[in-house]
């Protein structure tokens, strides 16, 4: 996933705002606009959806909550957010663009850009960084001990599953595959569930993989985004569109599942960590 990155100076004076708001913040944020799935499930798991004014696209919402969509967290309009009248923007270190962070910061508006690394430890700093902007410090210890337990019941699935060989792919169209590598969510959901992600020695990110390095790990398991899975068409659909999977132990078996593509955005999220769990149960 490419990232887009801040100018040396606009980072500088981000940075420094950041910490000048968080020194003298006192009261719990009001109206905040979530740019990111990850931040957005983190906010209303901490029962502090009514501080929200609006979200990006990449959120989804209980049946029972609606808000005005700001469009994609990488492409946010100011004069948009503006209009809704926000005392912070809230997102990963993915939102964007710089000029309208700018612009919004200008505007007095508070920026919080999150990390969006792929590790437990990341995830507990966001539910705490969230916890003590929105005021909701006992919902997050509520937050962390489920946390604690979910990963607990990974240990124990992990210990009795079958380590088994997987690969896991996007594709925006019938023609090229993303494989997830290292530093990535995908990688992360792979191994709490316990199982081996063969790409991780190779690729470090989100990129493709030759027919003949596919051939040659044997993957007993193929992993697509919901999304994907859904675009090609079903198991059927990447089997006709990749023929190299079908070649592969798992395409053999069709043993090929989704991932909940809003898990992948934004670092290893509550989601993320709710598909391991699935994916761990999968393997038993």
């Amino acid at each position: 996933m490419i990232k887009r990155h801040l100018s040396p100076l606009f980072s500088a004076c981000l940075g420094l705002s950041l910490i000048a708001s968080t020194a003298l913040q006192a009261e719990p944020l009001k109206r905040v606009v979530s740019a990111g799935a990850n931040i957005t499930e983190i906010i209303i798991a901490l029962d502090a959806e009514q501080q929200i004014v609006a979200v990006d696209s990449t959120s989804q919402l209980p049946n029972n909550l609606s808000l005005p969509v700001v469009g994609y967290h990488r492409q946010l309009s100011a004069e948009g957010l503006l209009a809704l009248a926000p005392d912070a923007v809230i997102g990963s270190d993915e939102m964007g663009p710089d000029s309208s962070l700018n612009q919004l910061q200008q505007a007095g508006v508070q920026i919080h850009r999150l990390n969006s690394q792929s590790t437990v430890a990341s995830l507990e700093q966001r539910i705490d960084a969230l916890a003590k902007l929105l005021g909701h410090p006992a919902k997050a210890t509520e937050l962390h001990q489920k946390l604690k337990q979910q990963l607990t019941q990974l240990d124990e699935y992990s210990q009795s599953a079958k380590p088994m060989n997987t690969l896991f792919f996007m594709s925006h169209d019938a023609k090229k595959l993303l494989t997830a590598g290292s530093d990535t969510t995908a990688n992360s959901i792979m191994e709490l569930a316990g199982a081996v992600n063969l790409a991780k020695p190779h690729l470090n990110s989100y990129k493709p993989l030759s027919d003949e390095a596919i051939l040659s790990m044997q993957p007993e398991l193929l992993l697509f985004s919901q999304r994907s899975l859904d675009k090609l068409g079903g198991v059927q659909g990447v089997l006709s569109s990749f023929p190299v999977l079908a070649a592969t132990p798992a395409g053999k078996t069709k043993a090929i599942y989704a991932i909940d593509g809003h898990a992948l955005i934004g670092g290893l999220g509550l989601a993320s960590i709710d598909e391991a769990v699935r994916l761990s149960q999968r393997l038993q």
